[in-house]
């Protein structure tokens, strides 16, 4: 949560600061409890001696009045009224409330309202994660109010928005407040930023943000991938730091991997754009997808979810309106109390391979295989062998549409690195020894194809510049890949 900042006002004179406090981190349902002050711009439902649903603290030190002479518009205004025993320039009061942000995510607002002091400076604020802006407004000893209006961009990923007034000044000081408001002015931005945590949405699929597991469509024009904010060299050191962008329709989910899957179409120029939010993400972990052949059926894993902390593999159909619908979980015999990973449909769709850390395998993570019998349920699942297994980990498969060749990640816990590998299928049906597919990188993994073989997509992480990449490569006429580059 981001630290409150406060005012450094050196006067003496009444002060009050109206602090927006915005956290960032991810995404919660919006607050049922929204001040009436935001509802109606003023104070007029208010009846009692002090604004219902505020969380005062230093009470004591002052009092507050609904006044009937002293207002900008409607019955009344708000008095804050120091108490006389509160020394000169210290904090009297402070009150504190939650309201919904579900209409300022992603939007430019405008804060607003009036003012009336005895010589008194409102300071306001936003503050937060990618947001450091202040504005401050001058009222002196007059019978009229004052206006103030200030604006601010506040970013997708805001979770928790708060009103909070603090008053700092001399004994019997005296403050009136009216018609303030919170307002929303534009649509979220869809503009393209450079890396990092901007608060703009980014149109960039690489980012310092932690995205992973691309899986490239047959015909080359759809790039599927997860993604977060986090930083995962950060997240495997324990550290939950956001460093990435936000994306439009991200689901957060503060302190905990909050990744979606999303898709990113190759535009006519080649790059890729109009990179999309998957319908059926969650505020847990969605990741490692492919579509089938005809992108009606999705498999992906979820993770961190109430139910089962590890990862499971998850299903979803597209509906005849062309509507994706609701995830289902595969349950028994594919997932089990341990993690089930990376699933990969093939091409007839009659098998499902994925990788499992469950007991009775070779090494951490074995890859497995089920096949979908006549019931229409999946058969038991079958470790792939020695052959494709080893004391290792191997994990994240992809087969080619005959089912005979098939690429995956091998760890190497002697060189501490982690490598793509492929095999083939020799006229027996026996998968034949693997081999070593190089791309000049240290650490890859995660290998997709387009249909025709010629275009081969992947992950890279770089520990130095503690990012992953999502690369492609491209094979030349003598069979070897070409030198990878970003996809953008």
């Amino acid at each position: 949560m981001a630290k409150m900042k406060k005012a450094a006002f050196v006067i003496g004179i009444s002060v009050i600061l109206l602090i927006l406090i915005v956290t960032m981190i991810g995404v919660t349902d919006e607050s049922s409890d929204e001040a009436s002050i935001l509802k109606n711009g003023s104070f007029e439902k208010e009846s009692f001696s002090r604004p219902a649903g505020w969380i005062i603290e230093n009470a004591d030190k002052g009092t507050f009045f609904f006044d009937r002479q002293n207002k900008a518009d409607g019955n009344q205004s708000l008095l804050i009224t120091i108490g006389s025993q509160s020394s000169e320039g210290t904090g009297a009061l402070t009150l504190k409330q939650k309201i919904s942000v579900s209409d300022f995510r992603g939007k430019e607002i405008n804060i607003s309202g009036k003012l009336k002091a005895e010589g008194a400076e409102l300071g306001v604020f936003i503050a937060g994660t990618g947001v450091e802006a202040e504005h401050l407004v001058k009222a002196g000893v007059s019978d009229d109010f004052t206006e103030f209006s200030y604006s601010e961009a506040i970013p997708l990923n805001t979770y928790e928005l708060y009103m909070v007034l603090m008053t700092f000044s001399k004994p019997n000081g005296k403050l009136w407040l009216d018609d303030i408001a919170i307002e929303p002015l534009q649509q979220p931005a869809s503009g393209s930023s450079e890396n990092g945590n901007s608060g703009i949405v980014t149109d960039k699929i690489n980012t310092l943000g932690w995205q992973d597991s691309p899986y490239i469509s047959r015909d080359g024009n759809r790039l599927y991938f997860m993604y977060t904010q986090l930083n995962c060299i950060d997240m495997v050191k324990g550290n939950l730091n956001i460093k990435g962008p936000p994306r439009a329709g991200h689901h957060f989910n503060p302190g905990k991997d909050d990744s979606d899957l999303y898709v990113a179409y190759k535009q006519p120029d080649g790059h890729w754009g109009n990179i999309t939010n998957l319908p059926f993400n969650t505020m847990y972990a969605d990741h490692s997808g492919m579509p089938n052949k005809t992108n009606t059926v999705f498999y992906f894993a979820r993770g961190e979810t109430p139910e089962h902390l590890d990862d499971d593999i998850y299903v979803v159909y597209k509906n005849k309106d062309g509507i994706w619908g609701k995830a289902k979980n595969l349950g028994s015999p594919i997932n089990t109390r341990h993690v089930e990973d990376n699933p990969h449909i093939s091409y007839d769709e009659k098998t499902l391979y994925f990788e499992s850390n469950r007991p009775g395998g070779r090494g951490g993570f074995d890859i497995y295989s089920c096949e979908l019998e006549a019931s229409g349920k999946w058969s038991s699942p079958v470790n792939m062998g020695p052959v494709i297994n080893t004391s290792e980990d191997e994990s994240q498969i992809w087969m080619n549409d005959k089912g005979t060749e098939c690429y995956f990640n091998r760890t190497n816990s002697k060189k501490g690195d982690t490598q793509i590998y492929f095999s083939r299928k020799d006229a027996k049906n026996r998968w034949m020894p693997v081999q070593h597919l190089d791309v000049g990188l240290p650490l890859v993994g995660e290998a997709s194809f387009t249909a025709d073989g010629n275009t081969l997509y992947f992950a890279s992480v770089s520990p130095v510049d503690e990012t992953i990449t999502i690369m492609y490569a491209e094979k030349k006429k003598d069979g070897s890949w070409g030198k990878p580059k970003p996809v953008d």
